[in-house]
């Protein structure tokens, strides 16, 4: 399933957070989406992505740079790190007409009020079949259960799941 690399990705930053009593999204930049868009699409011109993710390590983008390859490029501290190296495309590439990037922020302070004192650990823009383009939200609840949200491009929630840790 597609969702798997936003999925793996939010296992392993759980791992590393999971004492962490938190119950908001602080740790997470997701008002640094758009800049973050902005600045590859500055840098690199890329006209479709295949995974945009925010994590408390900085937002990640993976832009296809060609035909069935991409690159990942790392957005934290205001600042854009210098890219990876170039790979086979992971998922379906997308392209971000008519999307609102403002929707990282909302969809997850919508689970946290959803799921009170649960805490967002990972927020990704990426395609999942038979849904296509979602916004994937992982939350964490003060118990330790883990709930995969999936959203609309504009913020309308889809379905909410258990998560496999």
């Amino acid at each position: 399933m597609q969702v798997s690399r936003t999925l793996a990705t939010a296992a392993v930053l759980l791992a590393g957070c999971s004492s962490r009593a938190a119950s908001n999204t602080a740790t997470l930049p997701l008002h640094d989406v758009p800049a973050a868009v902005a600045a590859v699409q500055a840098a690199v011109s890329p006209s479709q992505f295949t995974e945009i993710n925010a994590s408390p390590d900085g937002v990640t983008l993976f832009a296809l740079t060609a035909p069935g390859k991409e690159r990942s490029y790392l957005y934290t501290g205001g600042k854009l790190a210098e890219p990876g190296p170039e790979e086979p495309a992971q998922g379906d590439a997308f392209s971000l007409t008519g999307v609102s990037l403002d929707q990282a922020a909302k969809v997850a302070s919508f689970v946290t009020k959803q799921y009170p004192g649960s805490s967002v650990t990972s927020v990704a823009l990426t395609v999942v079949k038979p849904n296509g383009l979602v916004w994937a939200v992982r939350s964490q609840s003060v118990k330790g259960g883990l709930l995969n949200s999936l959203f609309s491009p504009d913020g309308h929630l889809l379905s909410a799941f258990p998560a496999n840790s």
